[in-house]
């Protein structure tokens, strides 16, 4: 198999576990009926999982290809989804233990990685686009900014549930 379609098997699989992951997490962070679901967290815990490994191999299939602002950019989002793994787990422990308010830290979790689906998501596609670095600032920091609220309501809504 060739370099290049290593790394289109590897931006698919990346795509398939961050689309199926995202979705996932979203149904746990605004359902009230599925938010205690081991199952669904399974699905969002082993895609969260096969997106970090997909990225690893998209990465090292084109190293070499990579300039040193494309390696310096995606060694940062492999930062970014190491660290989303590890809030993935968190809420994976949280869902478990179900301390006083579990619900809002495990939305908190869960938010953060989706959050950072979109961001990385963003960064990728302007970059791609051949997009301004000012735009991706902007459109990130506005991703921030909105998913910051949604999270507020999901978590509101989460509490007035428990009431």
């Amino acid at each position: 198999m060739d370099i290049d379609a290593a790394h289109r098997i590897a931006i698919i699989l990346h795509a398939a576990t961050s689309t199926v992951c995202s979705l996932a997490g979203i149904v746990l962070v605004v359902s009230t009926r599925f938010a205690t679901s081991r199952r669904l967290f399974a699905v969002y815990w082993w895609m969260l999982v096969g997106m970090v490994l997909s990225l690893v191999g998209a990465m090292v299939a084109y190293w070499n290809v990579y300039t040193p602002g494309s390696r310096l950019t995606f060694s940062g989002l492999l930062l970014l989804a190491l660290y989303m793994v590890y809030r993935g787990h968190r809420a994976r422990r949280v869902l478990e233990a179900r301390p006083a308010g579990w619900r809002q830290d495990h939305i908190e979790h869960i938010g953060f990685t989706l959050i950072s689906f979109f961001e990385g998501l963003v960064i990728v596609a302007i970059l791609n686009l051949g997009g301004a670095i000012w735009l991706v600032v902007l459109v990130a920091a506005l991703g921030i900014v909105l998913g910051r609220y949604l999270l507020g309501i999901a978590k509101r809504r989460a509490g007035s549930a428990l009431a």
